[in-house]
């Protein structure tokens, strides 16, 4: 059974590679991240915003299964296409980002 130990908005101090889409950041990006344990085994996985826009706007059931590394944009590529330009573009306005 999945628990999750924490999950938070970070400023990542090195290179990581977001869990939904595989692009990799670097340091000083934001990204969710999440810690949890399966049947004893720790993981840490990092999101980018698109893909967690994208699992908030999934249902329950399908976002309860887990996800693979990189399912998130395979599964729908250009649905993940839209919403990372969506989501950047409103980033690019914000000041500060």
């Amino acid at each position: 059974m999945l628990t999750v130990l924490s999950q938070k908005t970070v400023k990542i101090r090195r290179p990581q590679k977001c869990w939904g889409c595989c692009r990799e950041f670097q340091p000083g990006s934001r990204l969710y991240r999440v810690e949890s344990v399966d049947n004893g085994d720790f993981s840490r996985a990092y999101w980018c915003d698109a893909c967690q826009e994208i699992i908030n706007d999934m249902d329950s059931y399908n976002s309860d299964m887990g996800f693979g590394f990189g399912d998130i944009k395979d599964g729908d590529p250009e649905w993940w296409e839209s919403v990372r330009v969506e989501i950047e573009t409103e980033n690019d306005r914000k000041p500060g980002q």
